[in-house]
Formats: structure tokens, C-alpha cells, sequence
């Protein structure tokens, strides 16, 4: 028979021994997990956000927006013709035009019946005198200002409703 003192002398790194091998096991797959969490949250979720304008006719919203800013059609639905669906580009602005019968269609219980634009797009510029005079032609609903927050600002009106602000900070 084993002596009792050598028994607990035997028990106690065993103990230990046990207690490492599991800590070795389960702490490692926590840190693995705390690794790959930290890994995640220094991922952006979202990494790109690109406005969809419904309008009336996009080939005319695409005329109207290639001559306002410049920007040019990358992709269209159909290639061709009276289309349905664009994606506009100018620099690293990309812009989404979709035809009202369309997206009324896809969601017939959300989209009302009658085109209600209800947002404005909000353009911060490098030279607000050089878009001023290129869009002169446009419908022009609030003419150059200065603002309270430190911009100069005007406004145009796009041929679907669509409110269009530009604005550069006056100390540029």
C-alpha cells in the first residue's frame, strides 16, 4: 500500500499536469477565437455604399448627369435603347439609375404609385465656380450662398425631382 504522503505528492502534478493539458486546449481555441474576433472588427462590414435614383427615364437622367458633373455610364440594362437600369461614374462616385416601372414591378407593395423623390444628393466639391458655370442650364433652386458652417453652397433640381447641393468650404 502507498503512503499517503506520497499519494497527494503523486495527485498534486498530476493535478497540475491535467489542469495545463486542458488550459493548453481550451485557452488556446479562446485565444484563436479572440484573435479571429479582433481580426473582424478591424474589417470594415460595409466598404462601399452607392446611391440608386429612381427616375421616370433613365436615359434622360443619364443625359442630364453627364453634362451636369461628367459622369459616365459603365454598365446599362439593356446594352442599348431605352434602358432600365445604369450604373453612373465619375472618379470614385458611382451612381445607380433605375427605371420607376421597373423597380415598381420587383416591389409593387412598397414603391408608391407616383414618383416622390424624397432625399437630395449632397456633392462637397473642389471648385464650386467650375461646376456653377457648367451647369448653368440646369433649374437652379437656391443660387450660390454662403452658409453659417463654413461653405459656399448653390442647388439645382434633376429632371425627376431630385434636389443636387454642391458646396465648397470656404477656406479652400
Amino acid at each position: 500500500m502507498m503512503n499517503s504522503k506520497i499519494k497527494t505528492y503523486l495527485t498534486i502534478p498530476l493535478l497540475f499536469i491535467a489542469v495545463a493539458l486542458l488550459w493548453s486546449i481550451v485557452g488556446n481555441s479562446l485565444l484563436n477565437r479572440d484573435e479571429k474576433m479582433d481580426q473582424m472588427s478591424n474589417t470594415p462590414l460595409i466598404s462601399k455604399m452607392t446611391t440608386n435614383i429612381i427616375t421616370k427615364d433613365v436615359n434622360r437622367s443619364i443625359d442630364f448627369y453627364k453634362a451636369l458633373i461628367g459622369f459616365e455610364v459603365i454598365m446599362s440594362i439593356p446594352d442599348s435603347g431605352k434602358l432600365d437600369f445604369a450604373i453612373l461614374k465619375y472618379d470614385e462616385i458611382e451612381l445607380m439609375l433605375q427605371s420607376y416601372e421597373i423597380i415598381k414591378s420587383e416591389l409593387p407593395d412598397i414603391i408608391p404609385n407616383e414618383l416622390s423623390p424624397s432625399f437630395l444628393l449632397y456633392f462637397e466639391v473642389n471648385d464650386l465656380n467650375a461646376i456653377y458655370e457648367r451647369i448653368r442650364s440646369a433649374i437652379m433652386i437656391k443660387d450660390k450662398h454662403q452658409t453659417f458652417y463654413g461653405t459656399t453652397e448653390f442647388s439645382v433640381i434633376d429632371p425627376d425631382g431630385y434636389i443636387i447641393g454642391f458646396a465648397q468650404r470656404i477656406d479652400e
